[in-house]
């Protein structure tokens, strides 16, 4: 592909995610006026025109061709995968139940760690991979509501991402999916939505959403008996990309709850290049090899002494905890709850 027609295709892709992201911000009595459906139907022509442009096709670069830290690579994820945050007020849930069930399970037991590491810090930077609705269980709206963080959300289902949107996260945002090697991909999304016969909370089905083919915990078993599944395709990043096409490099607090995925996506981070003060990563209790992968790359393990609350591993660069966190408190609850299921 020449340069020109490469640039050519950023811009028009550029174009149509801002045209997309127009139309999501119209309010619902919007839908049926003549200007949305003008808009829509400029939007829709643009977007015939952008896929049938000669010789650019942006999913040679989405397949493999080219590892996540080339520049073409990065300019496609700025241009094409990446969402401003939002400037309007928040417009979270105010569901009781919703509410209740939201700050509970393993938000509880990372949500103590996070505030006694991060209480006095402010503008930080987080990225929360697997990030469902952007509010349930949310391992980083407290960040941002609260000592005002800048972030990213990374959530490949569709339904959810919509969500996301919707709540007015002051974060970037991208509806796709990491990759587990330093290349691009493409993947099969399994969106695991809750019947409506059942009577409980539908986003911890949403939770169990995860790429085909990776082994799930077999405490998920549950939830596929009681949900349905839909699949669709998703285009997955190296976090390396989206950092670089943000122009970051410190991310103060790194979450990983994607479903199978953290391994390779931990293995094949630049740990050299970019700095990550504080992990928090979904992994099967029997993985330590991962223990001692991050040791190596200079973190410490800081739940090591505590029995693992739904296969949380958090781990902490060694330079940040030595220096500032050594008398950090354990969660006690956790301890008691560990004892009594011993």
């Amino acid at each position: 592909m020449s340069d020109v027609r490469f640039n050519m295709w950023l811009f028009m892709s550029s174009t149509w995610r801002k045209l997309k992201e127009t139309l999501v911000a119209r309010s619902a009595s919007d839908m049926f006026k003549g200007t949305f459906k003008v808009t829509f139907t400029l939007a829709f022509l643009l977007f015939i025109l952008q896929m049938t442009t000669t010789d650019v096709n942006y999913k040679d670069f989405i397949r493999g061709s080219l590892p996540g830290s080339d520049s073409r690579v990065i300019e496609i994820v700025r241009d094409r995968y990446l969402t401003p945050p939002s400037s309007n007020p928040y417009n979270l849930s105010t569901d009781q139940k919703y509410l209740q069930y939201s700050k509970s399970v393993s938000w509880k037991y990372i949500d103590h760690y996070l505030k006694q590491f991060f209480i006095n810090q402010r503008k930080g930077f987080f990225v929360e991979a697997g990030a469902l609705d952007g509010e349930f269980l949310s391992n980083s709206l407290w960040l941002e509501q609260s000592l005002g963080w800048s972030g990213l959300l990374v959530e490949p289902d569709e339904e959810s991402y919509l969500q996301i949107l919707q709540k007015h996260r002051k974060a970037w945002s991208s509806n796709s999916c990491l990759s587990p090697t330093t290349f691009p991909r493409e993947a099969v999304h399994v969106a695991v939505k809750v019947k409506d016969i059942y009577p409980g909370v539908p986003w911890y089905y949403r939770g169990a959403s995860h790429e085909l083919g990776v082994t799930l915990s077999p405490r998920y078993d549950g939830f596929f008996e009681a949900a349905e599944n839909s699949y669709f395709l998703v285009h997955c990043f190296p976090l390396e990309s989206y950092l670089r096409a943000l122009n970051v490099t410190t991310v103060d607090f790194l979450s990983l709850d994607i479903q199978g995925s953290e391994q390779g996506v931990l293995k094949s981070f630049p740990w050299r290049d970019i700095i990550v003060r504080m992990v928090v990563a979904e992994l099967p209790a029997e993985e330590k090899d991962m223990v001692d992968f991050m040791e190596d790359q200079g973190y410490f393990w800081l739940n090591s002494k505590e029995r693992l609350y739904d296969e949380e591993f958090i781990f902490v660069r060694n330079k940040d905890f030595f220096i500032h966190y050594r008398d950090i408190e354990p969660n006690p609850g956790f301890y008691q709850m560990a004892a009594v299921s011993a």
